[in-house]
């Protein structure tokens, strides 16, 4: 995610001891190689795609066994207040680095990445852009994914970080505005952390996300992508004007295409393949400016985050059927947009029709799958 700045320190002290007593309890057998095979790097999933051991970024979130075993991080993650999406323990080798990259994946436009250092060693460089800090074990980091970055561990010792994905809170948000910005020339300074007491007789609940990519982009964020990148490269002087008004109109024309779509399918399964039509004319076109225009905010080419956030990740047909399965389990108080003549009782189970409510056969099911009601609830 952009931030105004390369890092922000939040004002938060971890129990580094207990973090370390649970981090220790896992085998070697349980870290598991990186997902782009960076040497030297492992992980453990917490948060994953249906609590199993996978990478996965988008889909329905939940927590694994490695952290229901493990209360105080369980309690770390659970008082930041966000709704968390895929969160690791990260694992850097003695002299492994992690290699200087951009995260430009949909995931990473509007997600934040929390770095909480458990084992370290001050000779663990992370930079960002040409800025660098070593976050001392125990502190809470966050920084800027879209600029280049990279991790180096120049000791002998192994780094491990809990590492910790989401979109973040009201609350969190304000947290950070009211946090320390080493690089910032409006940052705050000599903020005292607040210590975060391991509370082993207490319960936490962690908030993971059910729905993180639609199944279709929908035109309007489809236009602030594209938007987004147009301002970015016009931010960039070296850029010439006649590539940015090409790469304009091919940017343009191709959201009219999009709207023109939705406004006739929606995101049915049967619109799928005109959207993915639409994006194989977009990486057609977007030949005629690769290698042209280099953005402002991380000096790198248009095409990767064009392909990142729109051309790979606009259509996530892959998840429909989760959410699908979501959508028929979800309970009578959480469907607010069901519409009846008289008043729904919220403690009503989902498999009770709403009181006094007339359903015919071919009406929309009540409970929110989509399905008409003579193939659901009706039958």
């Amino acid at each position: 995610m952009r931030l105004d700045t390369e890092f922000i320190k939040l004002p938060f002290l971890y129990d580094v001891e207990q973090l370390q007593k649970e981090v220790a309890q896992f085998s070697d057998s349980m870290w598991i190689p990186h997902p782009l095979g960076f040497a030297g790097n492992l992980s453990i999933p917490l948060i994953s795609m249906n609590g199993e051991i996978n990478d996965a970024m988008c889909g329905p979130m939940k927590v694994t066994p490695a952290l229901q075993q493990s209360p105080y991080i369980k309690q770390v993650i659970a008082q930041l207040g966000n709704v968390c999406g895929r969160s690791r323990l990260m694992r850097l080798e003695p002299g492994a680095e992690v290699p200087r990259h951009s995260d430009l994946n949909y995931h990473w436009h509007k997600h934040i990445r929390i770095h909480i250092p458990i084992f370290t060693d001050p000779q663990v460089d992370f930079w960002c852009a040409d800025k660098k800090v070593n976050m001392a074990a125990g502190e809470c980091w966050i920084f800027d994914t879209f600029k280049s970055h990279i991790v180096e561990n120049k000791s002998q010792k192994t780094r491990i970080h809990l590492v910790i994905d989401g979109y973040g809170s009201p609350d969190f948000w304000r947290v950070v505005d009211q946090s320390e910005k080493p690089f910032a020339k409006d940052s705050l300074s000599s903020i005292k952390p607040e210590f975060v007491t391991f509370q082993p007789n207490s319960a936490f609940e962690i908030k993971t996300e059910r729905y993180n990519a639609p199944i279709v982009l929908n035109p309007g964020e489809i236009e602030g992508l594209a938007l987004n990148l147009i301002v970015d490269a016009k931010n960039n002087p070296q850029n010439s004007s006649a590539d940015i008004h090409s790469c304009e109109q091919i940017l343009r024309f191709f959201c009219y295409r999009w709207r023109e779509i939705w406004a006739l399918h929606g995101s049915s399964p049967s619109s799928w393949r005109y959207y993915r039509q639409a994006l194989e004319s977009l990486k057609v076109d977007a030949q005629n400016i690769k290698g042209k225009i280099m953005l402002a905010s991380n000096g790198g080419d248009i095409m990767f985050p064009l392909f990142g956030h729109i051309i790979n990740n606009a259509v996530n047909s892959h998840l429909y059927e989760d959410y699908q399965k979501m959508t028929q389990n979800i309970t009578l108080s959480e469907s607010s947009f069901v519409v009846t003549d008289t008043p729904v009782d919220v403690n009503d189970s989902v498999h009770s029709k709403p009181k006094q409510a007339k359903m015919h056969r071919n009406d929309i099911c009540y409970c929110g799958s989509g399905k008409r009601y003579k193939h659901c609830h009706g039958q």
